[in-house]
């Protein structure tokens, strides 16, 4: 475990300087409207993520518990049928909308784009199976190893050579072909892989019937992500388009990192809930929870503290309200992002149902909030849709995961989690009228005593919660008898 978290870790932020240190070279290099088209090709392509129906969570299921091989074979030839139809879709829709606007001579780079993104979602949904077959290691060092070559090799290529969106783009595809291409080499891959599974026809109506809830949990995903920016690459300017997604790079840069740690607490989850009861478990999930909120907050302050001055200049954004507005409502969202702890934890016990209710209700928010953004032209509608979605999903899972309210500790931590993640979001409320007020100051005292009080203020609430929570962690991370199962 300790492993992946390293692995999963690095992954992470390889991704994250591939935006944070790409995206103000792309900008810098190309301008803002090629970026616009980079970013708005990704945004369509996101919904390849979709197109497996959630049905990677039933795969992951049947390789755990061991379950007939043709469980699996079924689930991963259906899979793969529907990632071929939803990539002519993505890119029949390239075709239409975005390459007209590129230009016949330009548009090249999209069509190679939307490629790449079909081989890495084809990466991850191996890397998942692999996970489950005790792989865990290998798995992300592929995934890693792929991120970083990106970052290393498209950075050289733009700071120095200039190099244009398709080449770049063929790097993109290059990179994840090859990684695909390694992950052949281990024996289960190979195994599990065939041409066209030894399938059953009850097998298939099986799969679609978890489908139709499993479906949307990568449904989410691509809410969170793509929807935003394709809702503003009808409405808004470019540079409102590159600058949105550069500000979340930034500022929801703990949003990816809690949501890759999250499948790690997901799988111990499974771990907590066979040795120490499935109460207990929910406790302890509920208490990560809280701490993952309080380690949000941390970079979000730090991030206001540094008065946006130095992240105005590296992205080239324009200095104005809007950006602000960003800024906010991106990290306020992140501390309400540990939700993602709970939905996969339904998820890995196969409770598709439970994960299904919650997962669509926040879709629905999100993309009503996107369409009447798109209509009206309003950035504010756009952003406190995405926020209120990702509150209302947090109070959803949080009731579904632990509906069981026998043991006291549960309650206990039930508490303590809301207590938490609501002091970290009025902090970050105030610290946001502190910190961002409309006077920014650039000179160093300021920046120094912002940081000062930012860190004095995180650590102040982190000890406050170690101390209501500590014995409990340590009493519940004590040897107890397993659940009663029979």
């Amino acid at each position: 475990m300790l492993r992946f978290l390293s692995f999963a870790t690095l992954s992470q932020l390889a991704i994250i300087a591939s935006q944070l240190v790409l995206l103000p070279l792309q900008i810098h290099v190309w301008g803002h409207d090629i970026v616009a088209l980079w970013l708005s090709t990704l945004a369509l392509t996101g919904i390849l993520n979709v197109s497996d129906l959630g049905l990677r969570n039933a795969g992951f299921a049947a390789l755990a518990a061991n379950a007939p091989p043709e469980r699996f074979s079924t689930l991963w030839t259906i899979m793969r049928g529907h990632m071929g139809l939803a990539t002519l879709a993505v890119l029949a829709v390239v075709a239409a909308w975005l390459a007209p606007r590129a230009g016949a001579e330009g548009s090249l780079f999209l069509f190679v784009l939307a490629l790449a993104a079909t081989a890495e979602v084809f990466l991850g949904l191996r890397v998942t199976f692999m996970e489950a077959k005790g792989l865990i290691a290998p798995a992300e060092a592929l995934f890693f190893a792929m991120a970083a070559s990106r970052v290393v090799i498209a950075g050289v290529l733009i700071a120095f050579f200039n190099a244009g969106p398709l080449l770049v783009s063929i790097v993109w595809l290059l990179s994840a072909v090859c990684a695909v291409c390694a992950q052949s080499f281990f024996r289960f891959v190979r195994e599990t892989s065939p041409a066209f599974g030894n399938w059953k026809l009850e097998d298939v109506a099986a799969a679609y019937r978890d489908a139709a809830w499993s479906a949307a949990t990568p449904l989410v995903q691509w809410a969170q992500l793509q929807a935003p920016v394709i809702a503003l690459s009808v409405f808004a300017a470019p540079a409102l388009v590159s600058s949105f997604v550069a500000i979340r790079a930034l500022f929801g840069t703990m949003r990816s990192i809690l949501q890759h740690v999250s499948r790690l607490a997901s799988i111990k989850f499974g771990d907590w809930a066979r040795e120490k009861g499935e109460s207990r478990a929910q406790a302890l999930l509920l208490l990560v929870g809280a701490f993952a909120a309080w380690i949000a907050l941390g970079f979000g302050l730090a991030l206001f503290a540094e008065n946006f001055t130095i992240t105005g200049k590296l992205f080239d954004l324009p200095p104005d309200d809007s950006v602000r507005m960003i800024a906010f409502a991106v990290t306020f969202s992140t501390v309400l992002s540990v939700h993602s702890l709970f939905t996969l934890a339904l998820a890995r016990f196969g409770r598709f149902a439970l994960t299904g209710i919650a997962n669509y209700a926040y879709v629905t928010v999100v993309v009503v909030a996107c369409l009447v953004a798109a209509m009206s032209g309003s950035i504010l509608v756009l952003l406190a849709g995405l926020v209120i979605a990702d509150a209302g999903l947090l109070l959803l899972v949080v009731g579904l995961t632990t509906r069981r309210d026998g043991e006291p500790v549960l309650q206990h931590a039930r508490v303590t989690f809301f207590v938490a993640v609501a002091s970290c979001l009025v902090v970050a409320t105030v610290c946001w009228k502190i910190f961002l007020g409309p006077d920014v100051h650039e000179d160093f005292w300021s920046l120094a005593v912002s940081e000062a009080a930012a860190l004095v203020i995180w650590l102040s609430i982190g000890a406050a919660l170690w101390l209501r929570t500590g014995p409990t962690v340590r009493g519940l991370l004590a040897s107890a008898p397993p659940a009663n199962t029979g």
